[in-house]
């Protein structure tokens, strides 16, 4: 066999050889590149997250479904208001699933935030049908020491028909309650968890029946309390 054959030969067998390791890089390369063609989203309970979500990965998506960065896209969920936690992983054939917990709000924080029971506050309008109603106010950055005391304020007043309207956290650290009836406390700046006890000893045998000609009580003294009347001339007490 002349040379020129047996080079024919081996170049051939090479051909043969390298073609499907050819075509499968090709093939993987193809893989590599296609885009994601699903987003799926789950664990909101907001019914805008979804649609947020997708506006905000839309220029993602194009990425191929290997080569997508999953910890810049977890980023970007992570960056939208009321998302808390967030996970993304890759479903096969070509789609990115993102799974998220939202923040729950206790409270409305001042005016324009709200707070969780951990005592974390939210910027935005709220993403749900109804807002909670309840209303903690306080200096910046005390949200989780108002918090706190409501629950322990909650815990004295479980016994009676009171609900919280608002607490009250002033810049020199008096506390004051507000009742949805309208009855207001000014509990002042220490002992104040036993001073609503004090009140709530007064208001199961006394006051209960008359709360409602009540401005206001005023429980900074070391004994008793004041009673305001909403009017000047109330013959009670």
């Amino acid at each position: 066999m002349s040379v020129q054959r047996r080079r024919f030969l081996l170049a051939k067998r090479l051909v043969l050889l390298l073609l499907p390791v050819c075509v499968l890089v090709a093939f993987q390369q193809d893989w590599i590149e296609q885009p994601i063609r699903q987003l799926k989203v789950s664990g909101a309970d907001y019914p805008e997250t979804p649609q947020k979500i997708r506006n905000a990965l839309q220029p993602s998506l194009t990425e191929g479904f290997f080569s997508i960065d999953l910890e810049q896209v977890h980023q970007q969920v992570l960056s939208l208001p009321w998302v808390q936690y967030a996970s993304v992983k890759r479903q096969w054939p070509a789609s990115l699933v993102v799974s998220v917990a939202e923040y729950k709000p206790m409270a409305l924080w001042n005016t324009n935030q709200y707070v969780t029971l951990a005592g974390q506050c939210i910027e935005g309008p709220f993403p749900g049908e109804v807002p909670p109603t309840l209303k903690l106010l306080g200096p910046i950055g005390q949200q989780a020491r108002v918090v706190l005391q409501y629950l322990s304020f909650q815990r004295v007043l479980r016994s009676v028909a009171l609900e919280i309207d608002t607490v009250i956290l002033a810049e020199r650290g008096a506390w004051e309650i507000r009742f949805t009836n309208g009855l207001t406390l000014r509990l002042g700046r220490y002992d104040v968890d036993n001073r609503l006890k004090r009140f709530l000893a007064a208001y199961v045998t006394h006051l209960s029946s008359i709360a409602s000609e009540i401005q206001y009580v005023d429980l900074r003294y070391t004994q008793g309390f004041a009673v305001r009347w909403k009017s000047a001339t109330n013959p009670h007490l």
